[in-house]
């Protein structure tokens, strides 16, 4: 599965960039702020963030959305059971979801959408997709 050309407004990063309380500031931010001696930063500086020209939404907190991701695979194998009298089939088999996902996207996940409108996509503090294995047996008496 994948999209390609999708933005979505990353709301963790306009916490981190402008935050309301210290306890919003994201070490990785903080560390690489735009200081006199630090002029190749990638974040900007957080002495007076509202002089911040183009405001809380930005480029930085805009951010491209494409992915690929493999959500959903499974390998079986049917058992030969001619030589099992009591068994008219057997199946084994394997599940993967959510093995890995290739983006640029600095959230957890590029397909989240907080408040669930069309019109609006955003990401405020989604919770990443869980990656599951699961191992099977199917049996047909």
């Amino acid at each position: 599965q994948g999209v390609q050309g999708a933005d979505l407004l990353n709301v963790n990063v306009i916490e981190s960039m402008y935050p309301s309380n210290f306890r919003r500031n994201r070490l990785t931010m903080m560390m690489d702020r735009w200081t006199p001696s630090n002029t190749g930063a990638a974040w900007p500086s957080s002495v007076d963030p509202n002089a911040y020209q183009g405001g809380k939404v930005n480029t930085l907190t805009l951010q491209d959305a494409s992915y690929l991701r493999l959500k959903n695979v499974q390998i079986s194998y049917d058992v030969p059971t001619n030589r099992i009298k009591f068994l008219s089939s057997l199946r084994i088999y394997a599940t993967g979801q959510n093995l890995f996902t290739v983006t640029d996207y600095v959230g957890f996940d590029p397909e989240s959408n907080s408040f669930g409108r069309n019109n609006v996509k955003a990401d405020y503090s989604s919770c990443p997709l869980a990656r599951v294995f699961m191992l099977g047996l199917n049996a047909t008496f």
